[in-house]
C-alpha cells in the first residue's frame, strides 16, 4: 500500500473490501446461530497479502463492528472483532512475505483452529449461554468445510493475481 494510508486511492480500496467483506460474510454464507460456512475471509486474506498487516486489521475490524451493527439480530460484541483482528494478524504474518504451501497450510490451521474453533466457540458459549464442548463438537465440521475453503480460495488468489500477473496491472 502507498505511503501515505489516507490518500483517495487507499481508503477506495479499503472501502471496497470492507463492502466485500461484509456482503460475503453477511449475505452469501451459509449460517446459523452457532456457525458460518462462506468466503468472508478472501477480503482480509487479500489486504492480508497485498496491503499489508495494518490494512488487513483495519478492513476485518471496521467491516466486522458495521456487519454486526446494520446487519446482525444479536448484539455487538467486542470479542468477536479481536477475534476477527487476530485473523488478519495471523495471515499477515503468514502470508504477506512467503506464499508456499507450508505457510498457506499453517496460516489456515492457526486461523481456523485458534481463532474459529476455540476463541469464537467460547465467545458463542458465552453469548448464548451454551456448553462450550458439545458447541464446539458441532462447530468442528464448520472448521473442516472452511479450511477446505479457505485452502482452495488462496491457492486461486495467488494463481490469479500473482501467475497471471493481473495485481500489477491494476495497481498501475
Amino acid at each position: 500500500m502507498n505511503k501515505s494510508v489516507f490518500s483517495v486511492k487507499n481508503l477506495v480500496t479499503l472501502s471496497m473490501l470492507v463492502a466485500i467483506q461484509i456482503i460475503l460474510t453477511r449475505f452469501l454464507s451459509v449460517q446459523a446461530w452457532n456457525f458460518r460456512i462462506g468466503f468472508g475471509f478472501v477480503p482480509i486474506v487479500f489486504a492480508s497479502m497485498y496491503l499489508g498487516m495494518a490494512p488487513a486489521i483495519l478492513i476485518a475490524c471496521v467491516s466486522d463492528v458495521l456487519g454486526c451493527l446494520l446487519f446482525s439480530p444479536f448484539p455487538y460484541m467486542p470479542g468477536y472483532t479481536i477475534s476477527v483482528g487476530l485473523t488478519a494478524v495471523i495471515y499477515s504474518l503468514c502470508l504477506e512475505k512467503n506464499r508456499s504451501q507450508y505457510r498457506i497450510i499453517l496460516s489456515i490451521l492457526i486461523t481456523q483452529l485458534l481463532c474459529s474453533l476455540i476463541i469464537n466457540s467460547y465467545l458463542l458459549s458465552l453469548s448464548t449461554g451454551s456448553p462450550l464442548l458439545p458447541l464446539m463438537q458441532i462447530r468442528v465440521f464448520q472448521v473442516l468445510i472452511n479450511s477446505v475453503l479457505q485452502y482452495f480460495a488462496i491457492n486461486a488468489i495467488i494463481l490469479i493475481f500473482e501467475k497471471r500477473k493481473i495485481f500489477q496491472a491494476i495497481a498501475k
